[in-house]
């Protein structure tokens, strides 16, 4: 699906970042409210872009956890001689 001119579809939506894809998701959102396009796609698309931010915010939560450990353990092990 074409979406601010870009191809946006099931299998590169991870490709997205989370900003691009909650702009993805306000355009549908207006698209199926005017019923405008195919909507079933659209919701479809819509759920996709949910999941797919909720995965993002967790892997990114993962990350800022691990560093901060990574962190710690590298204070904890002193200089290196």
């Amino acid at each position: 699906m074409l979406l601010d001119g870009v191809e946006v579809n099931r299998d590169n939506i991870h490709d997205w970042s989370i900003p691009r894809l909650k702009g993805f998701k306000k355009l549908l959102g207006e698209n199926v409210y005017w019923s405008r396009g195919d909507m079933h796609e659209e919701l479809l698309l819509i759920k996709l872009i949910d999941i797919e931010i909720g995965r993002q915010e967790v892997v990114r939560e993962a990350n800022e956890e691990a560093q901060i450990l990574k962190d710690a353990l590298i204070s904890k092990a002193g200089p290196e001689v």
